[in-house]
């Protein structure tokens, strides 16, 4: 009674060794699920006429970036929402 269940837990071992490699493999689809729809940028960041601000462009979370510049690394002063995908500064 032994053998027999030493033999059917080694062949269920070798049946599922077997089809592993079936169930593993990537199936991936030729046309992704996801459609990227943010609009490109135009102009997404610019120095002003002073050059003491950068303004920079946030398109995802609708938000115009002011930096200083003034100093030997670029400090955030503020984020102002300017609404749905800003894609350019002027």
């Amino acid at each position: 009674m032994r053998r027999i269940a030493l033999l059917a837990a080694l062949g269920f071992l070798a049946l599922g060794l077997a089809v592993a490699p079936l169930k593993l493999a990537s199936h991936t689809n030729s046309t992704p699920s996801f459609v990227h729809f943010e609009s490109a940028h135009v102009r997404p960041e610019v120095l002003t006429p002073d050059r003491s601000r950068l303004l920079v462009v946030n398109t995802p979370d609708g938000y115009l970036r002011v930096f200083d510049v003034t100093g030997a690394h670029p400090v955030k002063v503020e984020d102002i929402p300017v609404g749905l995908e800003p894609v350019s500064v002027n």
